[in-house]
């Protein structure tokens, strides 16, 4: 292992990355405080976690400082990661031809596609097939605010979306059809949350983890069987991709959807309680056991 790739000393043997709301936060009241047990004991042995979210760097950052999880961050469903310039360098970056910049504190590797990319489309598509969808870039805050149910500064936080756009669905099941064959052509694909469709680059949770991964086994030249295992959590089909690359899958229950249908060949974890709770349950089960 080189220092001018990660001032990390070893590579981690399990990486955490858990959704966010309706995962590691409550659907409704978007607390955390009951995964707190689990957090704790992922911290006392090294583990990180990492907020794997259809949320904004703003938002992750936020949420950063309130739980005091600070560490990689992958936002916008996969749409970019985010890697600590105090724990990664510049040449940690250079991998796999990858796209980065600095943002902030942070160097920024870019899977997705830009929003003024996306915007561009939406407009083409509705002088075409009219104005069958309705997203952030349509909304003022205070529509987004209800949308939500987020505080002001909080929707703010979520309206500075740089490679997506949440809409909610106006038209049928053939038209929205249409709209995804008509966004693959375009190099986009939409994905469906918890509250909305999301409209993006051909990316996605699991992309920016694999890559991490990846860079960790080149930089601390692991094997296979050395490398980092991954513990994946979350509640809805956008984290489909992110629970099938994982080497502990688990699939938290939701109070609006079903548990999402994997097709991975590892054991899935389905948890009983809701949200930050089953986050806790499963976490410690894990834990016990690993």
């Amino acid at each position: 292992m080189s220092s001018a790739l990660t001032r990390h000393k070893r590579a981690p043997q399990f990486i955490v990355s858990t959704d966010l709301d309706g995962t590691f936060l409550d659907h409704h009241t978007y607390e955390w405080q009951a995964a707190l047990p689990a957090v704790e004991s992922l911290a006392a042995k090294s583990i990180p976690i990492i907020f794997n979210t259809s949320k904004t760097f703003a938002e992750v950052m936020d949420l950063q400082k309130t739980t005091s999880l600070y560490g990689p961050a992958i936002t916008e469903n996969g749409s970019a990661l985010y890697l600590p310039k105090q724990d990664f360098t510049e040449a940690f970056c250079q991998f796999e031809n990858s796209d980065y910049i600095e943002q902030e504190n942070h160097w920024q590797i870019v899977f997705g596609k830009t929003k003024p990319l996306i915007t561009q489309f939406i407009q083409q598509w509705r002088l075409q097939n009219g104005h069958l969808l309705e997203g952030y870039s349509d909304w003022t805050i205070e529509k987004i605010m209800q949308m939500t149910d987020l505080p002001q500064a909080k929707a703010q936080q979520s309206a500075d979306k740089a490679f997506s756009e949440p809409f909610i669905w106006q038209g049928n099941e053939q038209q929205l059809h249409q709209l995804k064959s008509d966004a693959a052509k375009a190099g986009l694909q939409i994905l469906q949350g918890g509250r909305f469709y999301h409209l993006q680059g051909n990316c996605d949770k699991g992309q920016p983890l694999l890559w991490l991964k990846r860079r960790f086994m080149a930089a601390f030249e692991l094997d296979g069987s050395q490398a980092p295992k991954l513990i994946c959590l979350g509640d809805n089909k956008n984290d489909i991709q992110m629970l099938n690359i994982a080497d502990f899958p688990v699939c938290v229950k939701s109070p609006v959807a079903p548990y999402p249908t994997l097709t991975t060949q590892h054991s899935i974890i389905q948890t009983k309680g809701y949200g930050p709770v089953g986050w806790n349950e499963a976490i410690q089960s894990i834990i016990e056991q690993h």
